[in-house]
């Protein structure tokens, strides 16, 4: 299958993952010129394969599932294709929305469908439990790691809102 990585920017430590925020994500950068990879589906992760490229322009070439905290999509018509996955990195300690395209109907159904249902997506009034639930893990974890997280805001101010924040270093070719 094939997909396309748009942008992917790292959030500030005390930011959450925020449906609206997603939404507006997805309406400032559908626009960007993409970089196309071949998506394989994997029984724990996705592996992104970029056959042009010997080097691949975004260092990350795999998301594991178990990182996956949710999906967002828009109802816009201009952003068809565009979804958000909110990422949680244990491995970077990084919080990060990343937006992805794929331009096949058929394939962007089938693939949501697919991580939906290998993720557990949770309905609406279960995500916003599992909201305050992470946001309390986040707010006692920075409380109590400040001094060893290596999670860092690019702004000196982080009560800032994500749209503040360049794109993530991890992926050199969107750097503004």
């Amino acid at each position: 299958m094939k997909i396309s990585l748009i942008n992917s920017v790292v959030l500030p430590p005390r930011e959450i993952f925020t449906e609206s925020n997603a939404t507006e994500f997805i309406k400032k950068y559908h626009k960007i010129k993409p970089i196309k990879y071949k998506a394989f589906v994997l029984a724990d992760k996705i592996v992104l394969y970029k056959q042009k490229h010997k080097l691949s322009t975004y260092s990350k070439l795999c998301i594991h599932y178990s990182e996956v905290k949710y999906i967002f999509t828009s109802s816009v018509i201009s952003t068809s294709g565009c979804f958000v996955l909110c990422i949680d990195s244990q491995v970077d300690n990084q919080c990060r929305y990343e937006l992805y395209r794929i331009n096949d109907p058929i394939s962007y159904n089938s693939f949501l469908e697919t991580l939906k249902y290998v993720i557990g997506v949770k309905t609406p009034l279960q995500s916003d439990n599992i909201n305050n639930d992470y946001l309390l893990y986040h707010s006692i974890a920075y409380k109590s790691d400040t001094l060893k997280t290596t999670r860092k805001s690019s702004s000196q101010d982080e009560s800032e809102s994500l749209f503040n924040f360049e794109p993530s270093k991890s992926n050199h070719a969107y750097s503004q």
